[in-house]
C-alpha cells in the first residue's frame, strides 16, 4: 500500500474482513455488506477501516461494473435467474491494482513461508 495512511489502515481493515468470515460469497456481484465477492471484501474493510466508502479511489469517483464479453456475463446472469446489472459500480481486482493507494510487487514463495 502506498502512503503511511493506507500502511495504517492495513491492520484495522484486516480486522474487519477477518470478522465477515462465513459471510456469503456475492456471486451476483451485489454491494457489500451482506455478502462479499474478493475485491469488494478489501475495499469494504478498508472502508469501514478509514471511516470512508472507498480509500482507492478519489472522491466522486465511482468504477463502473464492465461485463465483458457480454455474451458470458449474459449466460452467466441468465443461471442465476437474475437480468445482467446495468448501471452499477462496485470493484474489481483491476481496479484496485491501478488506483494509485496500491503498488504491485512481486510475491516471492520465501516471502508467503516466512510470514505463516
Amino acid at each position: 500500500l502506498v502512503g503511511a495512511r493506507m500502511r495504517a489502515l492495513g491492520a484495522a481493515a484486516t480486522q474487519a474482513a477477518s470478522a465477515q468470515a462465513g459471510t456469503p460469497y456475492a456471486s451476483d456481484f451485489e454491494p457489500p455488506p451482506a455478502k462479499f465477492y474478493c475485491s469488494s471484501l478489501v475495499e469494504w474493510a478498508f472502508g469501514v477501516a478509514a471511516g470512508e466508502k472507498s480509500v482507492f479511489l478519489p472522491p466522486g469517483l465511482t468504477f463502473k461494473l464492465l461485463f465483458e464479453p457480454l455474451g458470458f456475463w449474459e449466460r452467466y446472469y441468465h443461471g442465476l435467474n437474475q437480468s445482467l446489472p446495468v448501471n452499477v459500480s462496485g470493484s474489481n481486482p483491476t481496479l484496485l491494482l491501478h488506483s494509485p493507494a496500491v503498488r504491485f510487487t512481486t510475491l516471492r514463495p520465501e516471502d508467503v513461508v516466512a510470514n505463516l
